[in-house]
């Protein structure tokens, strides 16, 4: 058992850390976005002229051009000619876990490993399936090899992944430890100092949050992490003007953000609309995702219209798919008769 105010006075800590750091003039800025986290991972483009009828090519493409259900078909057809090619495997795995489908997708990583996208890219799309359904200390092993690469920005992107892995997996203080070890390397990082945003918000915390916020203004300024940050604290405020603002700015760069999309549709339902959240929820680029912030926001739709025999359906649905996610978990208990 620990002792009364230890998470807080450890997470106080750690912003001790990354500002004292930040006045001593380690690290540098952090200016690019987190695109490991927010899916957004891109496949190397193969090379001009590459005839190996074993690689997906045209899967790979659409994946990079975030056409994810075309990416399915393409691998899925490709897998049907070449059922024991490793870089098919690979890539309908990684269409998969972008897509949300994460149980899906770890039944054909497996056969991946080994591919040399998969040794690239994949790998990092497998790590976010595991996450996805709990096992979040098998993520953290799968990435570890990321954090020893000589790129700032693989190795921020690598501690950020896995301090939500540890958070999905309900293990707060290997999340806060992971955060402290990326932050010795780079204090002034956005990405990371958001992060840490996020789990004092996993507490409720939103003053402590807010400090984290301020260093980033102070460093480097806002990434895209930040947004969502600011995203959620405003969600958790009722400041639904605010919602609107910023999850309109992040879907006009990224259409399916699924975070930006499922915060529409909560601050729809505050409001008591809804039926628009229902019509936020099944526009072209939500629908063809899994994600279970998506989800979840279509389930207390359903419950705000009095459909909770289909609310409580779907929630439990995202339950089984995800079972560390909190927000499941939240709502499977509210909507119990």
């Amino acid at each position: 058992m620990h002792r009364p105010g230890f998470r807080s006075r450890r997470s106080q800590r750690l912003l001790l850390v990354a500002l004292v750091a930040g006045l001593l003039g380690a690290g540098g800025s952090d200016n690019g976005p987190v695109r490991a986290i927010q899916g957004r991972v891109k496949p190397n483009r193969p090379a001009p002229g590459v005839k190996d009828p074993s690689i997906p090519i045209s899967a790979m493409q659409a994946m990079q051009q975030g056409e994810l259900a075309r990416a399915w078909r393409f691998a899925n057809n490709h897998l049907q000619r070449q059922p024991r090619g490793r870089a098919g495997h690979a890539v309908l795995g990684g269409v998969e876990s972008r897509m949300g489908w994460a149980p899906e997708a770890l039944e054909v990583f497996d056969a991946g490993v080994g591919a040399r996208w998969y040794g690239s890219v994949g790998h990092t799309l497998h790590a976010n399936a595991l996450r996805a359904v709990g096992r979040g200390a098998e993520a953290v092993a799968l990435r570890r090899d990321d954090v020893r690469i000589e790129l700032d920005g693989v190795r921020i992107r690598t501690y950020v992944a896995m301090v939500d892995d540890l958070r999905f997996a309900g293990d707060p203080l290997e999340a806060e430890a992971a955060l402290a070890e990326g932050l010795s390397h780079r204090p002034r990082s956005s990405a990371l100092l958001s992060v840490g945003a996020d789990l004092a918000l996993d507490r409720g915390d939103i003053a402590e949050a807010e400090a984290w916020l301020a260093l980033i203004h102070h460093y480097a300024g806002p990434v895209r992490r930040t947004r969502h940050v600011n995203l959620r604290i405003a969600l958790m405020e009722g400041r639904h003007e605010l919602v609107d603002e910023i999850a309109a700015a992040l879907i006009r760069i990224q259409p399916g953000d699924a975070i930006a999309i499922a915060a529409q549709a909560h601050s729809l339902i505050d409001r008591g609309m809804a039926d628009d959240a229902l019509r936020v929820l099944q526009g072209v680029e939500a629908r063809r995702r899994g994600d279970p912030p998506l989800l979840i926001a279509e389930a207390r739709a359903l419950a705000a219209l009095g459909q909770m025999v289909r609310a409580r359906d779907l929630a439990g649905f995202v339950q089984i798919r995800h079972p560390a996610d909190p927000d499941a978990r939240a709502l499977v208990e509210a909507l119990r008769p």
